[in-house]
């Protein structure tokens, strides 16, 4: 079954939004932002760390 690159996209931009939200504005530890990121996206903590460097350089890049 192929996966929607729109659907991971906006999941992507949601999770990075979310992790902005607790890591900056809620000044939670990042370590605990990507726990309570894995819990929320049902995903493991190595994916969520994953997706958000992908995200962040991924912006760098468009900036």
């Amino acid at each position: 079954m192929p996966r929607d690159n729109k659907l991971l996209e906006s999941r992507n931009k949601a999770i990075l939004d979310k992790y902005k939200e607790l890591y900056e504005v809620k000044r939670i530890r990042s370590d605990e932002s990507i726990k309570r990121l894995s819990e929320m996206f049902f995903l493991s903590e190595s994916t969520v760390s994953q997706i958000l460097f992908k995200m962040k350089t991924k912006k760098k890049v468009i900036e």
